[in-house]
């Protein structure tokens, strides 16, 4: 039944457990244009399943008439005007502003004025200082203050697609996960970029590939909050290894990374690998950090043994006999 009322359309719909159902639903509404439903009935739930079934339910698609996304964008590695950057997320998506907010964190008040994101700010966006942040942190923060059931995570260096958001939304909309990678496109402009599109896809897909665990894609992924809290957030003080570590606590609550069809980043490559060199070390370091902190088991079920961090030059007769003679010479320059 339907019922017109200030131009507003009522339904019913018959439906028991709506919490296993959800999906039923929302597919049903998506063909009804409905404003309202009414169910025909819901069962109370038992107190100790509330947190477990109840909360994520209710942040799957926002309440009506409330933005549905907070985008999470740092200042950090920036590599391009961070006006042009954020004016991709603000005033050049499809999906409806109403729908979203854009937080532009910075990790010092200097930073945030130098490169004047404000004027490309609308109603609702914010610009957070983050004292000394790196990327990982600033995530955090946003994350912290954003009050949407979904978040999206970018790097600073990442011009939106158009529809980026709207695909993102309708993904969401349609009840398909709770973490959902964005497609990273790479231009042509330079041999790193070249190669780094060539890298990027090879990585995914060994991320796909049986065995295999998923990760997030720290260009740009969509994530539903309450999941993000739930795992802790990134852990910052693990620099550029920080979503490889997310990845992995996602995957030990069950919590599955797709693919959000369509939604895409356009990723800016460094041009020399000179500039990228700083990324590989501040993963190598974090990594090696998080692997003395965190717990043996869980770090080496996901992880395991590392071949990179074996004494792998000692494997070959050229470089032992090196080593023997600089000892050698050691001792005999010191002999105590």
């Amino acid at each position: 039944m339907e019922v017109e009322l200030i131009s507003e359309v009522v339904a019913t719909f018959n439906i028991y457990n709506i919490n296993r159902r959800l999906p039923d639903l929302l597919q049903w509404l998506s063909e009804t244009k409905s404003d309202i439903v009414c169910s025909a009935r819901v069962r109370a739930m038992k107190a100790e399943n509330v947190n477990r079934e109840r909360a994520p339910q209710e942040g799957m698609v926002g309440e009506l008439g409330r933005p549905l996304i907070t985008v999470i964008y740092p200042l950090f590695d920036i590599r391009q005007s961070a006006a042009n950057a954020v004016r991709t997320w603000t005033e050049r998506q499809t999906l409806s502003r109403e729908r979203y907010r854009v937080f532009v964190l910075s990790p010092e008040e200097s930073t945030a004025h130098e490169h004047s994101p404000h004027e490309v700010l609308g109603d609702g966006d914010r610009l957070i200082e983050v004292p000394e942040g790196n990327d990982a942190g600033m995530w955090n923060a946003g994350a912290a203050r954003a009050t949407t059931p979904w978040l999206v995570f970018v790097e600073s260096h990442c011009l939106a697609d158009p529809t980026c958001l709207e695909q993102a939304a309708a993904w969401i909309s349609a009840g398909h996960g709770m973490v959902g990678n964005f497609t990273v496109l790479h231009s042509d402009a330079h041999l790193l970029a070249r190669l780094a599109d060539r890298w990027f896809a090879h990585i995914q897909s060994v991320w796909r590939s049986p065995g295999e665990w998923p990760r997030v894609h720290r260009s740009g992924f969509v994530i539903r909050a309450d999941v993000f809290s739930r795992v802790g957030g990134f852990g910052s003080e693990y620099g550029q290894f920080a979503p490889a570590l997310l990845s992995a606590r996602l995957h030990s609550i069950g919590a599955r990374v797709d693919y959000v069809p369509n939604a895409a980043v356009l990723h800016l490559d460094d041009e020399t690998t000179h500039d990228h060199h700083y990324d590989t070390a501040d993963y190598a370091i974090g990594e090696i950090a998080c692997r003395s902190r965190q717990d043996q088991v869980f770090f080496e079920r996901y992880f395991g043994h590392s071949d990179l961090w074996s004494n792998r030059l000692c494997r070959t007769w050229s470089m032992q006999r090196r080593i023997v003679r600089a000892l050698a010479a050691a001792c005999l320059s010191n002999p105590r």
